[in-house]
């Protein structure tokens, strides 16, 4: 086992323990939406069965990429855009993870500001040896703001996104994907102050091959 996986794994298995929603609205279709701890813990079982499988029985060969995105997330008034750079193992042809650093920019409440974070994502898709393939994605991650989000919570909070999306691989291997999700962002009630937020929103995603 490489160890770029073996610290993936560790993270997201730290960062998702702490990880859940305080009882979020609905924007997203439900039975898609990761929204408390319980089934961020279904969503892991599933992950660590995909993992073993592909690198323990399919053994398919890893491909890396690089990856950056761009998102846009929305929520009565509340407006966040994110850019995002990191890296992705397709570990067989229907199961990736990856890992990603990003900056986030918002407006709440007449007030604006920016942050840095750290994400992972699981991703699944439906035929992932064709050059188009939907998916499903789900993903944990950590923000900081040089302000506090939402303008009455605290600056640092806790990620979980849910989204579908579309895949598209280029003639040059490299690879476009669309997607349409889920965003809530609280602190878990570490802190005294947690309204927590929603929203929805799209993400455009940059490919290239790693050799």
């Amino acid at each position: 086992m490489k160890s770029p996986k073996v610290l993936i794994i560790i993270l997201l298995l730290s960062i998702c323990h702490l990880s859940r929603a305080q009882e979020p609205k609905q924007n997203f279709p439900e039975p898609l939406t990761l929204i408390d701890q319980d089934g961020f813990y279904k969503v892991m079982a599933l992950a660590s069965v995909s993992f073993v499988l592909s690198e323990f029985v399919f053994k398919e060969a890893d491909i890396n990429y690089f990856q950056a995105r761009g998102s846009y997330y929305n929520s009565d008034g509340t407006s966040i855009l994110g850019q995002n750079f990191g890296i992705e193992k397709k570990l067989s042809h229907w199961f990736s993870i990856g890992i990603e650093g990003y900056a986030q920019q918002f407006k709440d409440q007449g007030s604006s500001g920016t942050g840095l974070g750290l994400n992972a994502y699981y991703r699944w898709y439906a035929f992932g040896k064709k050059r188009l393939s939907p998916f499903i994605e789900y993903g944990t991650g950590g923000f900081y703001g040089f302000k506090p989000f939402p303008t009455d919570g605290t600056k640092f909070t806790f990620h979980l996104t849910s989204a579908v999306g579309l895949e598209y691989e280029l003639n040059n291997q490299n690879k476009v994907r669309f997607t349409y999700g889920h965003l809530h962002q609280s602190n878990n009630d570490l802190f005294d102050a947690n309204p927590g937020l929603d929203a929805s929103g799209i993400t455009l995603t940059y490919l290239w091959r790693w050799k």
